[in-house]
């Protein structure tokens, strides 16, 4: 099983749980605000799938 943490995006504090969530394991981490096309390049990656875009960063699949 592949994991993804990704940033809740909460303005309290300065915590960071997206360090701590690698160590336990997650294979990849992302923070919010993030675009459609970044999220699915991980999710690609880590299925092994080639990235296909139109040119502009966002997927065409």
């Amino acid at each position: 099983m592949k994991i993804i943490a990704m940033s809740g995006g909460s303005t309290f504090g300065n915590l960071d749980y997206l360090k701590p969530a690698e160590k336990f394991g997650a294979d990849r981490s992302i923070s919010k605000p993030f675009r459609l096309h970044e999220i699915k390049a991980m999710v690609d990656d880590l299925l092994g799938l080639s990235p296909q875009t139109d040119g502009n960063g966002d997927s065409t699949s």
